[in-house]
């Protein structure tokens, strides 16, 4: 459940504090939809949570102040409170969902839930706290999260109602992701380079080639070259009873669609790196790379072990198609003295 935690959890690691003024009337809730009600903790999540999505929009102007945006044809403030209010929808929906088929959550997920919800509370609790957002509702959005996770499992894991089949994980898994061992190797970069630093770049350029020789020529292992690199970073000589990885356990996945370290450098890979063939030098600005590319299914587990990984990056679209309509039509009240206290515009950054 690895990457669903991550999920969750960067959803509300966000640092935000919220100086909201005080107003007359019950602001404990925003929403209510009859048997499940959303705190004012809760919606003040979702609002953070929509104010930083805002960045994220294809029509975000980083020259200007976020709440001086125009997003989707809406101001800011207004697209943050219907983003809010479509997780408000999404959280019911959710709920309703996992009760709907049957889901339980067993011991793991509970551990799970507290595990993430101790993690990010040690260091955002505070925040949070004092903005009105208290555990009892922070456990609540972790344990949606991992609700939401096991009802996409329910639809498209092993089993499933709408069952992803092993011979498109294996296709998938082959053309969007590549197995590679990678020593990155840095530059020095500007327009007023010392000869000392040129020189450095030359040397560093040298190795770089010089460790791809040697792994194409059979003298040496990735995690030898590996080594002798940790070694010249240190200054220190290589110790005969050093314990070595072996290659595969370093070996680490790039997804097509990744931008780390660069778009650039992960293209070549998929372009010019082949699989099981030489490794190669790529160049970006500011570093090399030296790279061995691996059959992604050179081991059965490595399907296991990257299962969900996969069938998310599959499924996940149609997933929030399919939240998306859930939520849809929902029945609530809204309690006005507390949607108007937490207005998008009292959110101060910092």
């Amino acid at each position: 459940m690895n990457f669903w935690k991550r999920i969750a959890a960067a959803f509300f690691a966000i640092c935000i504090t919220l100086p909201f003024t005080a107003c007359s009337g019950d602001t404990s809730w925003v929403y209510d939809y009859e048997d499940i009600q959303i705190t004012s903790g809760m919606y003040i999540a979702f609002t953070m949570n929509a104010y930083s999505q805002v960045s994220e929009q294809d029509d975000y102007d980083s020259t200007k102040d976020i709440l001086d945006q125009t997003i989707e044809d809406k101001s800011a403030t207004d697209w943050i409170r219907e983003r809010a209010s479509e997780m408000a929808n999404e959280y019911v929906a959710t709920l309703r969902k996992f009760e709907e088929l049957g889901l339980t959550l067993d011991e793991s997920d509970e551990q799970d839930i507290d595990n993430t919800v101790e993690s990010y509370w040690e260091s955002y609790g505070d925040i949070y706290e004092s903005n009105g957002v208290g555990e009892a509702s922070y456990r609540k959005l972790i344990e949606a999260q991992i609700k939401r996770y096991k009802i996409f499992l329910k639809y498209y894991g092993e089993g499933g109602l709408e069952e992803v089949p092993v011979s498109e994980l294996e296709a998938h898994f082959k053309e969007n992701f590549a197995s590679v061992n990678i020593i990155s190797i840095s530059l020095t970069t500007g327009d007023d380079l010392t000869d000392e630093q040129k020189q450095e770049n030359e040397t560093r350029t040298e190795m770089a080639n010089e460790y791809a020789n040697l792994l194409n020529s059979g003298e040496n292992t990735f995690p030898e070259v590996y080594d002798m690199w940790q070694h010249y970073l240190l200054g220190t000589e290589h110790s005969d009873d050093e314990t070595l990885q072996d290659e595969m356990d370093m070996a680490t996945y790039i997804q097509k669609d990744s931008t780390t370290p660069s778009e650039k450098i992960v293209n070549s890979i998929f372009s010019d790196v082949e699989i099981e063939g030489d490794a190669k030098v790529l160049s970006s600005d500011s570093a090399l790379y030296v790279v061995k590319r691996y059959d992604v299914m050179k081991d059965e587990k490595n399907l296991e072990d990257m299962r969900e990984t996969v069938l998310s990056d599959i499924k996940s679209d149609d997933f929030l198609t399919m939240l998306e309509e859930w939520s849809k039509d929902l029945t609530r009240t809204t309690n006005d003295s507390a949607y108007n206290r937490y207005n998008p515009k009292n959110i101060k950054v910092g």
